[in-house]
């Protein structure tokens, strides 16, 4: 099953009016983050999945319509997963989202290609152009070094 798309519009809307426009298709549903940081999906089920700190995932799984998030058959602290007759009331959704983005807030920015103050790929900085195929530093087999005649690099006898 897909993830449900009035879910998905109503997520949409609301991040929007915070300023996250990130969206990204993850867990056959559609994942939304703050600036690089995963706040909440849509999942698969057409359940909410919302991060939390992973102190209180106990206490907010205890409430009704709302259980620990699990992938893989593993627990995962810090997600829950929220069935849909639990947001149905915008003040509801509102309440798990704005708990999502709060924690989601206080993290670090994450480091590496897909967070926004790491290095791109390879090396590269952001604004550097990436090296075309082909232009590599050995271009053809006539410009390859050659390997010794034996390991040890002297000549057989």
């Amino acid at each position: 099953m897909a993830s449900d798309p009035e879910l998905v519009e109503r997520l949409r809307e609301w991040f929007a009016e915070r300023g996250v426009t990130d969206e990204r298709r993850m867990f056959g549903g559609h994942a939304f983050l703050d600036a690089g940081r995963m706040t909440a999906c849509a999942n698969s089920r057409g359940e909410l999945m919302v991060r939390c700190d992973p102190d209180t995932t106990d206490q907010l799984a205890a409430e009704p319509g709302v259980v620990q998030t699990e992938m893989r058959g593993r627990p995962m602290k810090g997600w829950l997963d929220i069935e849909p007759a639990a947001v149905t009331d915008d003040v509801d959704l509102a309440r798990w989202l704005s708990l999502a983005l709060t924690y989601a807030r206080s993290l670090p920015r994450p480091k590496g290609p897909r967070g926004s103050m790491g290095r791109a790929k390879r090396g590269r900085r952001p604004g550097e152009a990436r090296q075309r195929r082909g232009t590599s530093r050995w271009t053809s087999e006539a410009r390859r070094p050659t390997r010794p005649a034996c390991s040890r690099g002297r000549a057989r006898s």
